[in-house]
C-alpha cells in the first residue's frame, strides 16, 4: 500500500481511497512504529494535551477503518490494544 499525502490517498492493487487530512496525519503518525497511545495520537495530530476528554480521534479511527476496509480487506487494518493503536498489514 501506497500513501500519498499529498494527493490525499491510499492506494493499493485493488485501486485507491480518498482520505481527509487527518486521515492521513493518522495515517503518518502510526506508520513504521509499533504502536502509539491515545494522548500521543491527540498531540501530534490534534494539538490536545494529555487527558483531554474528547472522542475526536475515535471518530476518525472509526471512518478510517470503513474506508481502509473498503480498499484492502482485512489485510491493513488499525488495530486497538490497551490504549494504543497501530497500523497492522497481515500477509496473505
Amino acid at each position: 500500500y501506497e500513501l500519498s499525502p499529498r494527493l490525499k490517498t491510499l492506494s493499493g492493487s485493488s485501486g485507491s481511497i480518498d482520505l481527509t487530512d487527518k486521515e492521513v496525519q493518522l495515517l503518518q503518525c502510526l506508520a513504521g512504529v509499533k504502536d502509539m497511545d491515545r494522548d500521543a495520537l491527540l498531540k501530534q495530530v490534534w494539538g490536545f494535551e494529555p487527558g483531554i476528554n474528547t472522542h475526536t480521534l475515535e471518530t476518525h479511527i472509526y471512518r478510517l477503518r470503513s474506508k481502509i476496509k473498503e480498499l484492502a480487506g482485512d489485510t491493513l487494518s488499525v488495530e486497538v490494544t490497551g490504549g494504543s493503536y497501530r497500523l497492522e498489514y497481515k500477509h496473505e
